[in-house]
């Protein structure tokens, strides 16, 4: 089965280019250009990635990346113009998987998105029956871990 990423991004030529690319890659794409529809998209299906813009109409990014976070660990790749240092760490605090500022290389783009969805695969079949997710914390009851965004607490 092929691996489901959704892109919440108002930009809709560089939306049609990565989608053609991750197609090409073996991916199915579903965009979105505002962060409320972006959101509705998430709650009704089962993406393994989200790409998500900071500047969004309707609701920003930061916001979509909170409501993401109170319901799912999924790879969030923040994809932005927004490209202070400040900017960054806030995104990665706020739960965000990686960070890649506007403009940039497809090339790299592809490989990071190969990386996270490796990592979130890997993670995820991993004694899957034994792990749940609540409240925006993974919970391993075998080993008494809880995961809030990207720390182990």
């Amino acid at each position: 089965m092929k691996q489901k990423i959704l892109i919440i991004d108002d930009d809709a030529d560089l939306c049609r280019l990565l989608r053609n690319n991750l197609s090409q890659e073996g991916y199915d794409v579903c965009v979105c250009h505002d962060g409320i529809t972006g959101l509705r998209e998430f709650e009704d299906s089962d993406y393994q990635l989200v790409i998500l813009d900071i500047m969004l109409p309707l609701k920003n990014g930061y916001e979509v990346l909170e409501r993401i976070r109170e319901k799912s660990v999924v790879p969030v790749l923040m994809l932005t113009a927004r490209d202070s240092e400040g900017d960054k760490v806030s995104g990665l605090r706020m739960g965000a998987d990686d960070y890649l500022t506007k403009p940039f290389s497809g090339s790299e783009f592809l490989a990071r998105v190969s990386s996270l969805l490796r990592r979130y695969t890997v993670f995820n079949t991993a004694d899957i029956s034994k792990k749940c997710v609540t409240a925006g914390r993974l919970i391993n009851p075998g080993t008494g871990c809880v995961r809030t965004a990207c720390r182990l607490i």
